[in-house]
């Protein structure tokens, strides 16, 4: 073979693996990059179908997840333990914590649109009083607002409580859960009766006696939240909530009993009133005056001429 024949030879053979490498290089990292993919989707799919044994294992579940600020996985976890056991009351109101925390979050994500300015109608010259008036447009009516679901797990936690302690009217567990869930639904005089209830039934428990002092406070009630704190650190002196709040009340019992004394308002001037007149016989009537008469002058004799 010639020299001009090897040459191009040996350039097409290296034309050739040159190619080859570079399919092989496209090949792995497809590969690679479906692996990855396969791997991902078969991770997605296990977080998304977890299962729990029981209802209350998925509660806890969803509790840790909360804590750690998953809040769409909480949801699901809840979601699987009412769907277990529609009657687990500590569900719905857990389930009602992650909704109203994923409606906070969205609230927030989510700008309010900006009302645009009413335009002005041109007004029109009325030629002829015989022109009809144009014909009334019909208000719509406002669509009602969907209720927010967490507002539905906290009353549907409600109605559970309720039948737990008409199954044991002694469970001081379920009187706090219905307080709690009083407070979430802003229902606070109803909450404060489910709470001393619960401290009834279990006066020891410190939790119990900060949340009834906690919707104390809400009711603006600070000398009884300040004596049912003080009873709490009796019981727990090292818990710093009932330290935080307790302080809280004080302050409030301060701004309550604070009052500025009121700058004293200037009475209005009396002016005397004239001596009423008892009898008639000693009223003067003042002298009537006569208007000056008015003289009309003589009329001038007329002269005759001589």
């Amino acid at each position: 073979m010639k020299t001009w024949q090897i040459i191009v030879l040996v350039a097409v053979v290296g034309v050739l693996l040159l190619l080859l490498f570079f399919w092989m290089r496209n090949q792995s990292t497809t590969s690679n990059t479906n692996s990855n993919a396969n791997a991902n989707a078969n991770a997605s799919n296990t977080t998304s179908q977890n299962t729990y044994a029981t209802a209350d294992q998925a509660v806890e579940a969803g509790i840790a997840f909360l804590e750690n600020g998953e809040t769409e996985k909480a949801i699901e976890a809840f979601n699987q333990a009412v769907a277990m056991d529609p009657s687990l009351a500590d569900a719905y109101f857990q389930l009602g914590v992650a909704y109203a925390l994923q409606e906070s979050a969205n609230a927030t994500a989510t700008p309010t649109p900006a009302t645009p300015a009413p335009t002005a109608t041109p007004a029109t010259a009325n030629t002829t009083s015989s022109t009809p008036k144009p014909a009334t447009t019909p208000t719509p009516k406002p669509t009602a607002t969907p209720k927010p679901k967490s507002v539905e797990n906290f009353e549907k936690a409600v109605e559970a409580y309720k039948a737990q302690i008409a199954e044991n009217p002694e469970d001081a567990a379920s009187y706090y859960g219905l307080g709690r869930s009083y407070n979430k639904l802003n229902l606070d005089p109803d909450a404060k009766k489910a709470l001393a209830e619960a401290i009834k039934k279990d006066p020891e428990n410190v939790a119990y006696i900060i949340a009834y002092a906690a919707i104390l406070m809400k009711l603006a009630q600070y000398p009884e939240a300040v004596a049912q704190l003080k009873i709490a650190l009796q019981k727990d002196p090292n818990n710093i909530e009932a330290q935080q709040r307790l302080e809280d009340a004080q302050a409030g019992v301060s701004r309550v009993q604070y009052s500025p004394t009121p700058k004293p308002t200037p009475s209005p001037v009396k002016t005397p009133a004239p001596p009423a007149n008892t009898s008639g016989a000693n009223t003067a009537k003042p002298p009537a005056t006569k208007p000056p008469a008015t003289r009309t002058p003589a009329p001038t004799p007329a002269r005759t001429p001589a």
